[in-house]
């Protein structure tokens, strides 16, 4: 692949990426995007592939920066409806909730390592 093919690649990339963000997203990524680095290579065309895989390694972070972000949502939206089930479950009317919490605790700890953090912890990291 050469240095054009590889911009072309990135520039599909990022279009289709950006189409997929919010503008809360896009204001997180302006807000920490690094200055514009400075190429000093003589070659044009390596100068040119520099500035594609440059390119490539600046979208590939932004890119997992804002997957880390709705990870993150989506595990506090999770988290959310487990000490919601929870709390319906001590009902002795919601009683068929209790096999749901417990498959929910034990997924939890299976990926993550560790016990389901209270809600109040949640709630302060807020």
């Amino acid at each position: 692949m050469n240095a054009e093919e590889l911009l072309n690649v990135a520039n599909l990339t990022s279009t289709a990426f950006q189409a997929t963000m919010s503008e809360a997203e896009r204001a997180s990524l302006a807000a920490t995007r690094p200055s514009t680095p400075v190429h000093s290579t003589m070659n044009p065309d390596d100068a040119l592939l520099e500035f594609a895989a440059e390119g490539l390694a600046e979208l590939t972070a932004s890119m997992r920066t804002i997957i880390d972000q709705r990870m993150e949502k989506v595990y506090r939206q999770a988290l959310e409806v487990y000490y919601v089930t929870e709390e319906l479950a001590r009902d002795p009317a919601n009683a068929h909730l209790i096999l749901h919490v417990e498959a929910m605790r034990r997924g939890h700890e299976r990926d993550y390592r560790v016990a389901i953090p209270p809600r109040q912890a949640m709630t302060a990291m807020e």
